[in-house]
């Protein structure tokens, strides 16, 4: 198991009073332990280090959610099994750390290495093989708990929405019986035209998907012809929470797969939006893409807006961390902050990408990335900004961020950096 840094919930606190995406994530969860109060990444600076004047205000202020409480369902399965009444982790920490909340629900099914598909999935003694198979008979308000193992024999996607196949209702967790104690490994290979993705979850052509967490669970062995991710997210998504899942050993090493990939919509009012990515660890294979990659593909002409991505550990040889393709509309609102990111990076930790469509713009100045450790290994960049080559440049606020170069390469290209951001070893 990934060990958690210990700064990783440094700044839940304060952002739960500024972000409304992981306002909705507090509202919805069980209430989170007290939280490491120790100072930033940032720490003391050295004779080796170059400082930039400390600011005291964050710029960042992610728009807050209008997503539906799970309260106000009308279709609650009100039988005795296959009710949820804790909502708390069972699991054991990991690192010292305690794990995140999850967000519990009305009702519960249930998924086991050793179910049986024949079967109801109300009980632990009557759970299902695969969740995929189910997806209809899965009513709204439920967690879908993965009980404890190794769930394999995927040869497809763990839940899919794209195309014509069922999508889940709203108001659902996706989650681990006790914290990344259940595995679930996919085909090890491209799957024809279904991808490898561990997750699709694409809502086009007048479907939505509200609502939907996936927690704590361990995803390995995942990857997909296209690269586009073990998490694909695509269209009128609103309220998508990935907390506190362990994603290593994916990917094909030749297809720049990424971990999470964000895709946009045709409308504003329909890109995903209201999205939280939260205490994740990852360590993937050289050859792989990004952590996360916000790309903007043909016939989308907006980004995915409104989202944060907090206290993840970043860890292997991918090629980028974050990277964001221009085609945004102000405002972005967009914080990327107190994750841990080491990489052997051939291209950058963040880069924000330069576009190659007419009229397409960058992030605009509510994108904040703040308060994070950014170290590349590798040859490419720390932070890199490129031009936009029609819209408007990319314009992001940057400040007490740490950035650090162990092989002498370029640690901001084409961006300066902000107040109270360091440049010097961890």
């Amino acid at each position: 198991m990934r060990a958690i840094a210990t700064n990783r919930r440094r700044w839940y606190d304060h952002a739960v009073h500024r972000s409304g995406v992981i306002l909705l994530l507090a509202l919805h969860a069980c209430t989170p332990d007290a939280h490491d109060a120790s100072a930033s990444a940032g720490g003391s600076t050295t004779r080796s280090e170059t400082t930039i004047a400390s600011t005291e205000t964050s710029t960042s202020s992610v728009a807050s959610t209008t997503s539906t409480s799970s309260a106000d369902t009308s279709s609650a399965d009100t039988s005795s099994a296959g009710t949820s009444s804790t909502g708390t982790s069972t699991g054991e920490s990991t690192g010292g750390d305690t794990p995140p909340s999850y967000t519990p629900r009305q009702n519960v099914r249930y998924v086991s290495p050793a179910g049986d598909d024949a079967q109801d999935g109300m009980t632990i003694a009557t759970a299902w093989h695969r969740v995929d198979a189910h997806i209809e008979a899965i009513p709204e308000d439920t967690e879908v708990v993965f009980l404890e193992g190794i769930h394999d024999g995927y040869t497809t996607e763990i839940y899919s929405s794209y195309g014509d196949r069922p999508l889940l209702p709203p108001h659902i967790t996706l989650r681990a019986e006790s914290y990344r104690g259940a595995t679930i490994v996919g085909p090890g290979t491209p799957d024809g035209d279904t991808g490898g993705n561990a997750f699709t979850i694409e809502a086009v052509g007048g479907n939505v998907t509200r609502d939907l967490e996936i927690w704590g669970l361990v995803l390995t062995g995942w990857m997909d012809q296209y690269g586009n991710g073990v998490v694909s997210v695509h269209g009128d998504v609103d309220g998508l929470r990935i907390v506190g899942n362990d994603f290593h050993g994916n990917g094909s090493g030749s297809l720049l797969d990424h971990t999470i990939y964000l895709s946009g919509g045709e409308t504003q009012a329909t890109a995903p939006r209201n999205l939280a990515i939260l205490h994740n660890d990852v360590d993937e294979p050289g050859g792989n893409g990004a952590f996360v990659h916000v790309y903007i593909g043909p016939g989308e002409q907006f980004a995915p807006h409104d989202w944060v991505a907090a206290d993840n550990v970043v860890r292997g040889t991918q090629t980028w961390g974050f990277i964001l393709d221009p085609n945004f509309v102000a405002p972005a609102n967009i914080e990327i902050h107190d994750n841990d990111v080491r990489l052997v990076a051939s291209a950058a930790i963040v880069d924000f990408w330069y576009g190659d469509a007419t009229g397409k713009n960058g992030v605009d100045d509510t994108c904040v990335v703040h308060h994070n450790l950014f170290v590349n290994d590798g040859d490419g960049n720390v932070v890199k900004r490129q031009a936009v080559s029609t819209g408007s440049p990319h314009a992001p606020v940057l400040h007490d961020n740490r950035y650090w170069s162990s092989t002498g390469g370029i640690v901001l290209d084409g961006i300066e950096a902000g107040d109270g951001d360091v440049i010097g070893p961890p």
